[in-house]
């Protein structure tokens, strides 16, 4: 029996705009967060755990082209057939350097085969103009995704989770 559903997931779209099944690849590139280290706040959001929010990731502390081919490596045990990757710059705020440090660690990974996108997990007040155009500039070659990781539009609960900066940025 087919479950008909009454929403797409990310996993639809991608599946959708990719044309087969795909990869988000969980990547550390060693980026740090302003909650963190005591630039906006200290201790960082309540949901984050010390090592961010990629707990999951096979090899953190290796280069980042190893974690790509050592997280693929991983992720084919279960699907050996995917050949389509999203790199994921997940853990803290990926947009939180120069662009020509974002520039050289993102292209650690996303020049490898297969890369068809990149998702980039950060916070809005990290964005200067210098990043937006350079993720505009990759967009021209690839699939981007900038998460914002807006958790809530109500001040009281931002307060609670030490997010640390207005929605109305």
């Amino acid at each position: 029996m087919k479950v008909i559903k009454s929403y797409n997931t990310l996993n639809d779209y991608y599946r959708k705009l990719f044309g087969e099944k795909n990869f988000k690849v969980p990547i550390d590139a060693g980026f740090d967060c302003p909650n963190r280290d005591g630039t906006v706040a200290h201790g960082g959001c309540t949901f984050c755990t010390v090592s961010g929010s990629g707990d999951t990731i096979v090899a953190p502390d290796a280069p980042i082209r190893e974690q790509f081919y050592k997280e693929i490596d991983f992720m084919h045990r279960k699907w050996p057939d995917v050949q389509k990757y999203l790199v994921y710059f997940q853990n803290f705020t990926n947009t939180r350097e120069k662009v020509k440090v974002i520039r050289e660690r993102y292209e650690q990974a996303i020049n490898e085969p297969g890369v068809v996108g990149i998702n980039i997990g950060t916070r809005p007040d990290c964005l200067p103009d210098e990043t937006i155009e350079y993720l505009a500039e990759l967009s021209e070659c690839m699939h981007v995704t900038v998460e914002l990781g807006l958790q809530t539009t109500y001040e009281a609960t931002s307060d609670l989770i030490n997010r640390a900066h207005s929605y109305e940025l």
